[in-house]
């Protein structure tokens, strides 16, 4: 009869069972180990994370900054555009005025 994957080969000794303080033992290492790991990987997410969130605030500041000049200069701006858009609006009529008196 051919052997299943199931059975162990005559060859090999089957391991021995481990008694009940070794096995707690062992489980404990392995608990141990995957906190480590768990401990290195969220040091790394948490520092990722801290540099994610500064580059995200980053243009909030930058919105909240604008928004902030605007609110105090605004009025100042408005004229100064105003003059500007009526000073080369008075200059093209001008142009075109004398181009027709000539």
């Amino acid at each position: 009869m051919a052997t299943t994957s199931t059975q162990t080969p005559s060859s090999e000794t089957p391991p021995q069972p481990l008694t009940h303080e070794q096995s707690i033992d062992k489980k404990l290492e392995t608990i141990i180990f995957h906190l480590e790991r768990l401990d290195k990987r969220d040091r790394w997410r948490t520092i990722w994370g801290s540099i994610h969130g500064a580059i995200t605030i980053i243009p909030v500041l930058f919105t909240l900054v604008v928004l902030w000049f605007l609110y105090t200069h605004g009025q100042q701006l408005i004229q100064l555009f105003a003059s500007a858009a009526m000073g080369t609006s008075q200059q093209a009529v001008m142009q075109e005025l004398q181009k027709y008196m000539k």
